[in-house]
C-alpha cells in the first residue's frame, strides 16, 4: 500500500486560504484592467476632441490667409473700406436702400477728403436711438 501523503506545497495549494487569497487576487486584477480600459476609453474621447479643435484652427488659419491675401491688394483694402466704413472716391455718390421697415432712405456723397457724408436730414445719433 502506497502512503499518500500530500505535500506541504499541494497542501497549501488546496487549501481554503489559497482559493480566497486567489479571488482576492482576481478582483484586483480585474478592477486593475477595467481602470486601464477606462482611462484608454477617456484618452481616446480627448483625442477625438482635441482633433476636431485642430481641424476647426485649420480652418480658421485658412479663411484668415484668404482674408489676408484679399487685404494685402489695393483693390481688397478698397473694398473693405467700402464696405465698413461706406468711403467713397471723390465726386462718386452712393445710394443706400432701406427695408421699409425705417420709412426713411439717404444718399451719400463724398466732398470732404473722401469721407462719406449723410444728406437725409438726421443726426448720427438717431441711427441708434431713435427719439
Amino acid at each position: 500500500m502506497k502512503n499518500h501523503h500530500h505535500s506541504f506545497w499541494q497542501s497549501l495549494v488546496s487549501s481554503p486560504f489559497m482559493f480566497v487569497a486567489g479571488i482576492i487576487i482576481l478582483v484586483f486584477l480585474t478592477r486593475a484592467a477595467w481602470n486601464i480600459h477606462k482611462s484608454d476609453e477617456s484618452v481616446s474621447i480627448k483625442a477625438a476632441e482635441t482633433q476636431a479643435e485642430i481641424d476647426r484652427l485649420e480652418a480658421q488659419k485658412d479663411d484668415l490667409s484668404g482674408k489676408i491675401d484679399q487685404l494685402s491688394s489695393s483693390g481688397g483694402i478698397e473694398s473693405e473700406l467700402r464696405t465698413k466704413y461706406r468711403a467713397v472716391k471723390e465726386g462718386e455718390s452712393v445710394a443706400v436702400i432701406l427695408d421699409d421697415n425705417t420709412g426713411s432712405a439717404s444718399s451719400t456723397v463724398a466732398g470732404n477728403g473722401g469721407v462719406a457724408s449723410s444728406t437725409s436730414g438726421q443726426s448720427w445719433w438717431s441711427r441708434f436711438w431713435p427719439f
